[in-house]
């Protein structure tokens, strides 16, 4: 609850994201994308030592989104700047693009460290992702 009540108030400061959600006990804090079936997911892993970015594709549009997201992976890519884990989990029927980053929760500078990290890396997801979504010119998405 700590983090995530950082994380939005660091969040909130970059003026970048206007509706942010409350912070509540649980290992995920989503961001919206814009568009049905699309969530960006901000996820810290006290037990791996982790936080990351995922951006959730909908089991009801994965099998036409997924491929069309895939088709521009060099250019996602370059735009956020580092290489991602595509579909990470094939058996899921929900698609998930992922960006993860190493911490150690016991140290309070690389939290501060993690915490800007995912700050930074969250509004390039969103600015990445929310205009490619705008793009798609496929049928039956909300």
């Amino acid at each position: 609850m700590e983090f995530w009540t950082r994380f939005k108030d660091k969040l909130a400061l970059t003026r970048k994201i206007n509706s942010l959600q409350t912070p509540r006990p649980q290992y995920w804090y989503d961001i919206s994308l814009g568009k049905s079936y699309f969530t960006l997911s901000n996820i810290c892993n006290t037990e791996q030592n982790t936080v990351g970015i995922r951006v959730y594709v909908g089991n009801k549009i994965a099998p036409v989104v997924f491929p069309y997201l895939e088709n521009r992976k060099e250019e996602i890519e370059d735009l956020i700047g580092l290489p991602l884990q595509w579909d990470p989990n094939p058996d899921n029927r929900d698609k998930i693009i992922l960006l993860a980053h190493s911490t150690d929760f016991d140290d309070k500078i690389l939290v501060d460290e993690a915490l800007n990290w995912l700050v930074d890396y969250t509004i390039k997801f969103r600015e990445v992702f929310s205009r490619i979504i705008r793009e798609m010119r496929i049928t039956n998405i909300e």
